[in-house]
């Protein structure tokens, strides 16, 4: 009996230090979000900003902003149907 007490005390002794020779080392955590937080930071620094953007010709702007009032003259239908977006003849790829 004192043979399995011996060994049972020596097997509980040693445990502690196995583990702690056994133990790989934590990952770094990755911060959630950093991310879109740096992508963000750089949006809003100087750094980022066009400083010279080029002007629009005027004939150019002109046809522009034609185009964004002649966009209202037509309203906006409730829902598109997908059939219309697809040439006779061609494939579409689904098979509906």
């Amino acid at each position: 009996m004192k043979n399995v007490v011996m060994i049972c005390a020596g097997l509980l002794c040693s445990a502690p230090a196995f583990a702690e020779t056994a133990a790989t080392p934590a990952a770094p955590e990755l911060a959630i979000g950093a991310d879109a937080r740096a992508w963000l930071d750089l949006q809003k620094s100087p750094s980022a900003q066009v400083m010279n953007t080029p002007p629009v010709p005027g004939e150019v702007a002109t046809e522009v902003y034609q185009r964004y009032v002649n966009s209202f003259k037509h309203p906006i239908p409730e829902k598109f149907s997908r059939e219309s977006y697809v040439q006779s003849g061609s494939s579409g790829g689904s098979s509906q």
